[in-house]
């Protein structure tokens, strides 16, 4: 099986960072990722108050607080449903334009198979056990990523893997991770 393309990077059992490199300015990126119609665009229907503070609410109804909102730097969304769980985004000014992190770290009691009962093919592999991702949020996460860049360089003509073979490639993924984090 061919390796992901800007594959995700496992922080801690339950964290997990994507990594992208644009050649645009921090504000061009900051658009996209600070407001509401272009964070709309990639990530999924989103509204938000963008404040410290401010309420948010991502599409399937997961919603929460913007726990941190430092301008041009990041962004973190901290969801109701546990304040130990958090997504953030980070723009990095580089020598040859910014660096975009989606950190995405679960909460302690997040069970794919509960969350999930409707749709099983969803929740397709969870090897690190409750509290950690399972390979279609991964995959998700990482499409969305793909699409950042193509929304952010307006190159429609890139060929991302589907979501589909993401989901795949990522059940091994995460399988070999976790056996590493068990061995430590």
């Amino acid at each position: 099986m061919d390796r992901i393309k800007n594959i995700a990077t496992l922080l801690e059992k339950n964290t997990l960072v994507w990594e992208r490199h644009f050649t645009v300015t921090p504000v061009k990126l900051w658009d996209a990722i600070a407001n509401k119609d272009g964070l709309s665009r990639w990530f999924m229907p989103t509204k938000y108050e963008i404040e410290d503070g401010g309420r948010f609410s991502f599409h399937e109804g997961w919603d929460g607080i913007v726990s941190e909102l430092v301008p041009l730097h990041h962004i973190v969304f901290i969801p109701d449903e546990s304040k130990d769980a958090y997504l953030r985004f980070d723009v990095i000014k580089t020598e040859a334009g910014c660096l975009f992190k989606l950190t995405d770290k679960m909460g302690p009691t997040v069970d794919a198979s509960r969350k999930f009962t409707d749709s099983p093919d969803r929740l397709k592999y969870q090897p690190g056990g409750i509290g950690t991702h399972w390979s279609g949020a991964v995959s998700g996460y990482h499409s969305f990523v793909d699409s950042l860049e193509t929304h952010i360089t307006g190159d429609r003509q890139q060929h991302f893997l589907p979501y589909e073979d993401l989901n795949d490639r990522y059940c091994e993924a995460l399988k070999e991770w976790h056996l590493v984090v068990e061995d430590l």
